[in-house]
């Protein structure tokens, strides 16, 4: 249809099996399996026995192929390997979507899966504690923080909005400007580390979970108590005029 259009059924097979979250999606077809590279095109390609799903071999497998300037469009089937890319290449196969509707209700149908699906990233105890700690030894960490959760958001939403504004701006989703927007004026500019952590996000090792990155920031004093204000006003005129 107009509203959905996708590239083949292999393409829609993944799509519903990611979003009905199934067991298993077999696919009949007329190839052998499974190949580290196009066996059309290179004699020499070996065959994959069995592979794991988020293994980073199987992305590197995949390659790196520009997007392109088709905005409207869903790109993450496997959101704990958002980081991981070294382009603007986001993952997989886009699903188009109604620009009338987006444009009736204003919403940006990308941004709103990439928000809902990062809230599916694990987070540890461990980095939930340094959240507890930060509230208890930082006023102005626990002010903004009490706004936020008057507004029903708080914790680890802070997390969430910092990395799909960065991934939004990696993709051309939000511009400088409206990534200034988003800090300053979401649940009232109260998530106040999430600029902060916006800064540091481009420095995360691939390897590394976004939990991993996030407990790194505050054991090594990225994040610290009595400190979060003065950094947070700092990034903030910096965010201000990169608009």
């Amino acid at each position: 249809t107009d509203e959905i259009r996708l590239g083949d059924n292999d393409t829609l097979g993944a799509v519903v099996t990611n979003l009905i979250e199934a067991d298993a999606l077999i696919i009949l077809t007329d190839q052998t399996g499974l190949y580290d590279s196009d066996p059309r095109k290179n004699p020499d390609a070996k065959f994959i026995h069995h592979a794991t799903a988020g293994d980073p071999e199987l992305e590197k497998m995949a390659g790196n192929t520009s997007l392109g300037e088709q905005y409207p469009k869903i790109y993450i089937l496997d959101i704990d390997n958002a980081f991981s890319l070294n382009d603007e290449t986001f993952c997989c196969t886009p699903i188009l979507l109604n620009k009338e509707i987006a444009k009736q209700y204003r919403i940006n149908f990308i941004q709103v899966y990439i928000h809902e699906n990062l809230h599916r990233l694990y987070l540890s105890k461990s980095l939930i504690d340094k959240l507890d700690e930060l509230y208890e030894n930082d006023s102005f960490y626990r002010k903004n923080e009490d706004v936020a959760q008057k507004h029903g958001e708080g914790k680890n939403e802070a997390f969430i909005v910092a990395a799909e504004t960065y991934i939004s701006r990696k993709l051309g989703l939000k511009t400088d400007r409206e990534v200034y927007q988003e800090f300053d004026e979401y649940v009232e500019g109260s998530l106040v580390l999430s600029p902060i952590i916006y800064q540091y996000i481009s420095n995360k090792k691939g390897k590394d979970s976004f939990n991993d990155f996030l407990l790194n920031l505050f054991e090594k004093k990225y994040i610290k108590a009595g400190s979060v204000e003065k950094q947070y006003n700092e990034i903030m005129r910096k965010l201000k005029n990169n608009t």
